[in-house]
């Protein structure tokens, strides 16, 4: 048991500085300091006074039902999701809360069920009633939540309420609210609103909403390269190709715009999966990859020949064509080979292969067409 650590948390939980709770509960600023450091404990009679304030038993205030509270809390939001009818979720979610008035999650999670109420009422006084009250909950949730996930939370369903009533630059400060490190959420928030926002907004909709897909796009690819570059590191090959081929998929997700997508990075990947078949002694693998790569460095100084701009929105115009905005700090652009010669790559195989009649034939085809040495 620790009181005075419990007292802080739950302070902090209410957003109240040390000066704020002494002023409600009548003490001086020093004495809930010393609560708190753990150098004094709050006289007996103030413990149903704190347990009111700060919404909790006080079974919760001395720390005994801190587990019990947060499986209370997952069950009511697990009895939600099973629930399948709005009404009830209503129900389970607001009963939740006269239990746990502190717990963000199911502030919430009341928040969004009551915003569904209100897109499917055909009562106008009731819709009205429904939203405000999602906002005041959600504004709550965003004041009272303990972890940066529960903040995040808040927001997303306060951005999406405001943008779904077209109320633009509300929903817009929202989003922006949402931290850096949640940046895939604030991207999707921002997509929405501005969808939601109509065609007034639709320029910008596409130009942010294509650069915010470029950058995740980017960063999918770039992590998956390094659990790779892990995998291969430490021995650990059935899981390096299980990247691999994931890697070669995330690649081609925008071909249709342009074949020679990422081509630099396919056959960096091509690579890869030769060496990691080599490493589990896979000839067949190996050669497949190796003709992969073989196909790939061929369309090299043709790309490169017609590649004028390298910016993604005329690189990849099916899927970035509105990303021309003349900024240069959005750094939208693709990465491509200028040339390329297969043939030390090619040798570094021949001890593996040795006399495979198959390996023979690839490597003289490769010599005739001039992408590699006999």
């Amino acid at each position: 048991m620790n009181i005075g650590t419990n007292i802080a948390e739950l302070r902090k939980e209410k957003r109240w500085t040390q000066a704020q709770l002494a002023e409600r509960v009548g003490v001086s600023e020093q004495a809930v300091s010393k609560w708190e450091t753990c150098q004094t404990s709050p006289d007996v009679s103030l413990f149903p006074l704190l347990a009111d304030l700060f919404g909790v038993s006080t079974d919760r205030l001395f720390g005994y039902e801190r587990k019990s509270y947060e499986e209370s809390v997952k069950q009511i939001l697990k009895e939600t999701a099973d629930a399948h009818d709005n009404a009830r979720e209503i129900g389970i979610l607001s009963d939740g809360l006269r239990r746990f008035p502190n717990s963000a999650k199911l502030k919430t999670g009341l928040a969004f069920a009551l915003f569904i109420r209100g897109r499917i009422t055909e009562d106008r006084e009731g819709k009205e009633a429904s939203v405000s009250r999602a906002v005041r909950l959600c504004l709550d949730a965003e004041k009272t939540g303990v972890t940066p996930e529960e903040k995040q939370e808040a927001l997303t369903v306060l951005s999406r309420i405001y943008a779904e009533n077209g109320e633009y630059e509300k929903a817009l400060e929202a989003a922006l609210r949402i931290d850096a490190d949640r940046y895939h959420l604030r991207a999707v928030n921002l997509a929405n609103l501005r969808h939601q926002a109509g065609d007034g907004k639709r320029e910008e909709l596409r130009q942010t909403a294509e650069a915010d897909l470029w950058r995740l796009w980017w960063a999918s690819e770039m992590i998956q390269n390094i659990l790779l570059n892990d995998a291969m590191e430490g021995g650990e090959y059935e899981r390096a190709r299980s990247f691999c081929r994931a890697r070669r998929t995330n690649l081609s997700l925008y071909d249709e715009g342009n074949a020679d997508f990422a081509l630099c990075h396919k056959i960096e990947n091509a690579e890869r999966a030769a060496q990691i078949a080599k490493s589990l002694g896979q000839r067949e693998e190996c050669l497949a990859a190796l003709k992969e790569f073989a196909c790939l460095a061929e369309r090299v100084p043709e790309t490169a020949a017609r590649l004028q701009d390298c910016t993604i929105g005329r690189w990849n115009p099916v899927f970035f064509r509105h990303t021309e905005t003349g900024d240069p700090d959005l750094d939208l652009k693709e990465e491509y080979f200028d040339s390329l010669d297969p043939a030390p790559l090619y040798r570094s195989f021949d001890a593996f292969f040795g006399e495979d009649p198959a390996w023979k034939a690839f490597r003289e085809a490769e010599a005739s067409s001039g992408n590699g040495d006999a």
